[in-house]
């Protein structure tokens, strides 16, 4: 488990529910084939938490997965 300082535990649990708050509006109006798209970017997400040893490197993997799933190149 990574060790975060107990400062940086509110502005991941922030982000966190910012970043939920997104996922629902972004699931309530798109399509199934971005959905599963979605879910897979979530699951990476998931994944870069657990490896991420500290807020700085989270947010930004955060922002990356985030800007390759919503605008996807056509």
């Amino acid at each position: 488990m990574p060790s975060f300082s107990s400062l940086s535990w509110p502005l991941i649990i922030v982000s966190g529910l910012f970043n939920t708050i997104g996922w629902v509006a972004f699931v309530v109006g798109k399509k199934r084939e971005e959905i599963l798209r979605m879910v897979w970017g979530a699951l990476l997400f998931g994944t870069s938490i657990v490896f991420a040893d500290s807020w700085i490197k989270l947010m930004l993997s955060g922002v990356a997965l985030s800007t390759l799933i919503y605008f996807k190149p056509e």
